[in-house]
């Protein structure tokens, strides 16, 4: 009798945590536009890429709107996005 009670408190958990994992899901934003990539070198001589790209307004408007309510949904997903990077193999 138990371990049929741990058993379903168990699945009981379970399938609450995947609700909260649904409900968390990531959000769509547009694809950066006019995204270059570029091979160049460094005067040491170690190759790197240089990324050039435009963000789309919308990706803009979410920036802003995370700033104003310092949203930490919304922030990892803004971490990554610049104008310009650079990747040292």
């Amino acid at each position: 009798m138990t371990k049929k009670i741990i058993t379903l408190v168990l699945c009981l958990i379970m399938s609450l945590t995947l609700i909260t994992n649904v409900a968390a899901a990531a959000i769509n934003v547009e694809a950066p536009q006019n995204l270059t990539v570029e091979v160049k070198t460094e005067a040491d001589g170690y190759p790197y890429f240089q990324l050039s790209m435009q963000v789309p307004a919308s990706v803009k408007a979410l920036h802003e709107a995370a700033a104003e309510t310092d949203s930490l949904i919304v922030k990892p997903l803004l971490r990554n996005i610049k104008r310009s990077a650079r990747v040292i193999l």
